[in-house]
């Protein structure tokens, strides 16, 4: 479920409901979700991916939500058949789908068009069609996340919350590099995990090769970057 969490939108991330609302909410729908629903909506009350949002649970909390499961199955498609339930909605307004069987939601994933119809299950899971759906990180090609100035003359590899000089054992500090504007790039892992941050001078990555440096870099704040001295010394 990590990795699900981690896949949707920060911004839609909220708060997590409790075993009680998510019961209720079974007894207003008349059915029982899926474990991995359930666990997903313990962590956040709703969320997005891609295109596509899930609906919020209705809580004492939340009680304003024009949008929350409850009022959209009532609020449901006219054509749609009595036995599945909306959990959410794409842009243009396609529904996401559970059917019910024998009083429980199938894991299984569909969709509904009101042109179309309900099409075959479009994954065998929540957490497969969110991976689907999320746009994904090119890790083959680094991405460009800015620029900075370096106006000193050296650059520090360092834990932001340390200070240059004082905790030399665990930082690398760069002499005469060129003064002017850095690039910043950064790697993934298949994981989607940072991999590699560049920084160049200029806006082309140089060739050449690399120096290796056996020097390890101390993090105590879970952060670690690449600074113009001046401004790390501040």
């Amino acid at each position: 479920m990590k990795k699900v969490i981690n896949m949707i939108s920060p911004s839609s991330k909220v708060a997590g409901v409790s075993l009680l609302d998510l019961k209720k909410t079974e007894k207003e729908l008349g059915a029982l979700f899926p474990d991995e629903y359930k666990e997903l909506f313990l962590e956040t009350n709703g969320a997005k991916f891609g295109d596509w949002i899930l609906f919020p649970i209705h809580t004492n909390e939340c009680s304003e939500l024009k949008n929350n499961i409850i009022k959209q199955n009532q609020n449901r498609p006219t054509n749609l058949p009595s036995d599945i339930v909306c959990i959410g909605e794409k842009m243009s307004g396609d529904k996401l789908c559970y059917r019910i069987r024998k009083r429980f939601m199938q894991e299984l994933i569909y969709t509904w068009n009101d042109k179309t119809g309900l099409d075959k299950y479009a994954s065998s899971t929540l957490s497969e069609f969110i991976d689907r759906h999320v746009p994904k990180v090119n890790i083959n090609k680094p991405k460009i996340v800015g620029t900075f100035t370096v106006g000193s003359g050296r650059l520090v590899v360092s834990d932001p919350w340390y200070q240059v000089d004082n905790e030399e054992d665990l930082q690398i500090i760069l002499s005469n590099v060129k003064i002017g504007n850095w690039t910043a790039t950064i790697s993934y892992t298949p994981e989607e995990v940072v991999k590699n941050v560049f920084v160049f001078y200029g806006e082309k990555k140089p060739s050449g090769k690399w120096h290796v440096c056996d020097k390890l870099i101390g993090v105590d704040s879970a952060q670690a970057g690449i600074f113009d001295i001046k401004v790390q010394a501040c």
